[in-house]
């Protein structure tokens, strides 16, 4: 019985978070934190918070 159960509520876990996923698709080399944050917040809707200091620390 608690093996059944296991194997119901990982099968379940799994196709729950199926459905919630998303895919992005970026193509661009050299490409900066800020154009791919950008990027997401358009394929997806989600805002991501960054702080300017450690974006300008970060190489392409």
């Amino acid at each position: 019985m608690k093996i059944t159960f296991l194997l119901f509520f990982t099968t379940l876990m799994q196709v729950s978070a199926t459905s919630i996923a998303q895919k992005i698709t970026y193509h661009q080399k050299e490409a900066t934190l800020k154009q791919i944050f950008t990027e997401i917040n358009k394929q997806t809707g989600f805002n991501v918070f960054w702080s300017p200091k450690v974006i300008r620390k970060v190489k392409k």
